[in-house]
């Protein structure tokens, strides 16, 4: 049974194609085995404009975080790195320091 693979540019594409044992380019794909990979050009996926969320993120704010930051003004937020280590990163609202 063959496959097909698309991926979003031509660069991915020969990265799959020898993640998969490495394959013979064609006119717009490559073949590996019996499995073919063509790419896109152009991007597929685009993020959301800020009023797509909230209506009322259409006129941003400086003195707002955009999204995603809820009610915190100040702050640190922590996360363990694959060492062990704990990296930390600092934020503060506009005006507080």
């Amino acid at each position: 049974m063959s496959r097909l693979f698309i991926a979003e540019k031509p660069a991915v594409a020969a990265a799959i194609a020898e993640a998969m044992g490495g394959g013979s380019r064609r006119e717009g794909f490559i073949q590996v085995g019996q499995d073919r990979i063509t790419w896109c050009i152009g991007h597929l996926l685009r993020l959301k404009e800020p009023h797509e969320y909230d209506e009322a993120l259409s006129q941003m704010a400086t003195g707002r975080p955009a999204i995603g930051s809820g009610a915190v003004a100040n702050g640190a937020i922590g996360r363990q790195g694959r060492t062990g280590a704990t990296e930390e990163r600092h934020w503060f609202a506009e005006g507080s320091l």
